[in-house]
């Protein structure tokens, strides 16, 4: 069943209407930046959930289902991803994303009540997959001015958590997000 989550609008292009199950490897403007805009995932109608909660509860569903069907997607081994996915293309992508995936964590973690979707198992997953692929020979062969926004991104769920569970140490973390 078809279900419309919203739109994605970015720069001179038209809106993109978001239908699930979502084709994240589209690519329907042949545009490399709005590519990357979609995979970043800094968009979500409720970018901070925990703030946005109050005055915008709809907002904040509506990220949950866009983050479930884009986490469902891209948990499946069988599905195309785009390279602004998880190749050395997407390098400044996953250090943009990766925030994004750990506030919704957190958010969850903190009002499990409002989990229905069963997303901070998938949160979990994702993160704990995405930390690798950031680090990978793939990602960081050769040296990049997007080794910052790697980097950025590496270390805010690091620091996310550190506060949060008093870990100090990278096990801890990998621990940590299965809970």
């Amino acid at each position: 069943m078809t279900k419309h989550l919203g739109e994605v609008s970015f720069g001179r292009f038209p809106p993109f209407d978001l239908k699930s199950p979502v084709d994240w490897a589209a690519n329907p403007h042949s545009n490399r930046q709005w590519q990357h805009n979609l995979l970043s995932l800094r968009w979500l109608p409720a970018r901070f959930p925990d703030k946005e909660l109050p005055e915008n509860p709809e907002a904040v569903h509506r990220s949950m289902l866009i983050l479930k069907d884009f986490l469902e997607y891209h948990l499946d081994p069988i599905t195309p991803k785009s390279p602004y996915y998880d190749t050395s293309t997407g390098d400044l992508t996953m250090g943009i994303r990766l925030p994004v995936l750990v506030d919704y964590y957190r958010f969850l973690k903190s009002n499990s009540r409002l989990d229905r979707l069963d997303l901070k198992k998938l949160l979990a997953l994702e993160i704990r997959k995405h930390i690798p692929m950031m680090l990978s020979d793939e990602v960081c062969a050769k040296p990049s001015n997007h080794w910052i926004g790697l980097n950025r991104g590496i270390f805010y769920a690091i620091l996310r958590n550190v506060r949060q569970e008093q870990k100090t140490s990278w096990a801890g973390f990998s621990t940590q997000m299965g809970s």
